[in-house]
């Protein structure tokens, strides 16, 4: 009789341990160019609701990413490459495993074209352009004077 107690017991114990597991799984994406070119290199975080990174992922060579064990639920996407548009807090509803995330970025060639239309008629909209581009900050560098 002890047996059976013992048995059902565990039983019980690994059932219960099994629901309450947290469900694991994986977001997958892609990021592409202005003409849905893949972009390689690209640096995405994936935070949840409350604004923490639950995980991070940098693109191959065929654009694609996954955020590993992230779980279903509501995410703000982030991501940048030197010289294309950031992707800034990007909502994302991962809702089922077939759920997919398509990130789209400009170029800086394409983010100038744009800028170059827009002057001088909407000066805003061409600094918004020129802003979402990433880049180091510049700094020049001057020759020495004393080494000439």
């Amino acid at each position: 009789m002890k047996k059976i107690i013992y048995f059902i017991c565990f039983m019980l114990l690994f059932v219960s341990c099994k629901s309450v597991a947290k469900e694991n799984k994986n977001l997958t994406g892609m990021v592409v160019d202005e003409k849905n070119r893949p972009v390689s290199n690209f640096t995405l975080s994936c935070k949840d609701e409350k604004g923490k990174v639950v995980a991070t992922a940098v693109t191959g060579e065929n654009g694609f990413f996954v955020f590993y064990d992230v779980g279903y639920g509501n995410f703000i996407i982030s991501g940048k490459k030197h010289y294309y548009t950031k992707i800034e807090n990007e909502p994302f509803t991962f809702a089922k495993q077939s759920d997919f995330c398509a990130c789209q970025v400009m170029s800086f060639e394409e983010a100038m074209m744009r800028f170059i239309k827009t002057l001088p008629e909407d000066s805003a909209e061409a600094r918004r352009i020129l802003d979402s581009v990433y880049q180091e900050p510049f700094t020049p560098t001057d020759p020495d004077p004393q080494e000439e």
